[in-house]
């Protein structure tokens, strides 16, 4: 696979001369490289995660939290990819919002709202709009996806624009910089010919073997202002051969003018440590057994805005 992804960044950087030229390391796209492997080695086999944590919106004087909950599994052809907003209403009672969103070889399944093991929406029999609008209420949220995509992808139901290794890899993307800091990392800046223009800061950890542990997305307006659109940090664990992201801090620009937050903390099983027939479309709650397995309750945890400051320990 590894052989595959660098024969694949050869033909890209030799077609771009510019590339070369910009990138002194000579190793972004090698980089890049290690890290999609180690995504799709991950995907090989069966997992499963569990990701908690909280969001805070700032907005003037206004404060408003929600704890967040991101579920995930793969089995075989089947895959079960749920998130939610968990909150204490206004009449005192504790609510849940969840999306989830079933894959198999026999198509999509849904699942929405509060009580959403009540019904299931079987994504075939919609039409053509009502899909639409179910795909974009419902997607995959997916943390080794999440890594170089945008904060505001977090929110339940979220999607990124497009695998990210693609997006790296797309005509209107161009590395514009490669180098190293004083402390050894790589950095790397991409320019994205989007109907905004926009800017993707990538920081390689030296300590975190070299995978991404920082991501910053930046949008460039007229006359070269810049507004920050997306920071996050990513802290790693290694799991047998394998590394996971185990944990996101980010912040996000709201349109009001304020700020989003998140701070998720993610736990994960690979391979065996996944028993059998965890998950299954016929369930009446697909979520139970993955509950079951990390032994969490979807409970209020509490609030506390992320700080973005992740202290990079030495991944081994």
């Amino acid at each position: 696979m590894r052989y595959f992804l660098l024969c694949v960044i050869c033909i890209v950087v030799l077609a771009n001369a510019e590339a070369q030229e910009n990138d002194l390391t000579g190793r972004v796209y090698a980089l890049l490289a290690d890290y999609q492997v180690n995504c799709e080695e991950v995907r090989t086999k069966p997992w499963a995660f569990v990701g908690k944590g909280v969001s805070v919106v700032l907005d003037g004087g206004h404060v408003a939290s929600k704890d967040r909950w991101y579920v995930g599994c793969q089995q075989g052809k089947n895959s079960l990819f749920a998130s939610a907003e968990t909150y204490s209403s206004s009449d005192n009672k504790y609510r849940e919002g969840w999306n989830q969103r079933f894959e198999s070889d026999r198509g999509v399944l849904l699942r929405t709202r509060i009580y959403s093991d009540k019904s299931t929406i079987v994504v075939e029999d919609l039409n053509d709009e009502e899909k639409k609008k179910a795909f974009r209420r419902i997607s995959r949220i997916d943390p080794f996806e999440q890594v170089l995509s945008t904060a505001g992808n977090l929110n339940a139901g979220g999607k990124s624009r497009r695998n990210s290794w693609e997006l790296l890899l797309a005509d209107e993307c161009e590395l514009s910089e490669g180098r190293y800091d004083k402390d050894g990392n790589v950095i790397a800046v991409f320019k994205l010919d989007w109907n905004i223009p926009s800017t993707l800061d990538i920081v390689f950890g030296k300590k975190s073997r070299f995978f991404p542990v920082e991501a910053k997305w930046t949008l460039v307006l007229p006359e070269e202002r810049r507004l920050l659109l997306s920071h996050q940090l990513i802290r790693w664990k290694k799991k047998g051969a394998l590394f996971v992201p185990v944990q996101l801090k980010a912040i996000s620009n709201q349109p009001s003018g304020g700020t989003k937050t998140f701070e998720i903390d993610f736990d994960w099983r690979l391979d065996k440590e996944v028993p059998p027939k965890l998950i299954a479309s016929s369930m009446p709650d697909w979520r139970e057994n993955i509950r079951t397995l990390f032994d969490v309750d979807w409970k209020r945890q509490g609030v506390a805005p992320a700080d973005l400051v992740i202290e990079e320990e030495d991944v081994e």
